[in-house]
């Protein structure tokens, strides 16, 4: 029968030094992630809601009426290059003037927006802010919206949406630097752990030796131990006993 192994005090300080490595990284990694998430989203939402107050005043400079889709689809396409972002135009009925993704000839065949979440806000509120997946990107992507009067008094509303791929990408390159660190702590923490193992394990296996010689009828077998710790009290003890018999 094959004798059972166990695990010395040198293998057993390495093993809970790894797992509470392994936890503190876990916990830091999604703490991290979280508050970083959060921290871009909310900065995004603020940019966002300045590049919509811009693109809307351009549009309410625009000197055309809502039936010229070509015009403003024009400039849609511009203010898209320039707020590096998408820009839609549409009008209080949700019919689209312009899109800096799509071409004019498809603005027709795209449902109206007026049920849009930030749209609707927008119209009740003179701004709306909103994120999902896009139906015509297929993007996670974060909206901003903004209502303006036109030149010629029309209640248009100008959007900029974003996709989300900004935070994905930042929150991904702080896991992994978090996993980086982790795995550089890990290594030098096993070193240190496996040290202070070695420093521990050696005067133990001293003490076990001793008692084993004691056992064997060697009774002049002694730890002599120099510490003040509690393996150098358990070596004291034993020489003490030693002397007794």
């Amino acid at each position: 029968m094959t004798p059972t192994r166990h695990l010395g005090i040198r293998g057993k300080l390495l093993l809970s030094s790894l797992a509470l490595i392994v936890v503190c990284v876990g916990v830091l990694d999604l703490y991290l992630s979280s508050t970083l998430s959060g921290s871009i989203t909310a900065r995004t939402e603020a940019e966002l809601a300045v590049r919509a107050a811009l693109v809307a005043r351009a549009v309410a400079a625009l000197d055309a009426p809502t039936g010229d889709v070509a015009r403003f689809d024009a400039l849609a396409d511009e203010l898209g290059a320039s707020a590096a972002a998408r820009v839609t135009i549409v009008t209080e009925d949700g019919r689209l003037l312009g899109d800096s993704e799509l071409a004019v000839t498809q603005l027709a065949r795209v449902e109206d927006h007026r049920d849009r979440p930030e749209i609707r806000a927008a119209r009740r509120d003179a701004t709306g802010v909103d994120v999902r997946v896009s139906p015509t990107t297929g993007r996670a992507t974060m909206y901003s919206a903004a209502r303006v009067v036109g030149a010629r008094g029309d209640t248009i509303v100008a959007r900029v949406g974003l996709p989300l791929d900004e935070v994905e990408r930042a929150v991904g390159a702080a896991r992994r630097l978090v996993l980086l660190g982790g795995a550089l702590a890990s290594l030098v923490a096993l070193a240190l752990s496996s040290l202070a193992a070695h420093l521990i394990a050696a005067p133990a296996r001293r003490v076990v030796d001793v008692a084993k010689r004691m056992a064997s009828g060697e009774l002049s077998a002694r730890v002599s131990p120099r510490g003040a710790d509690e393996l150098s009290e358990l070596g004291r003890a034993l020489d003490h006993l030693a002397t007794t018999l």
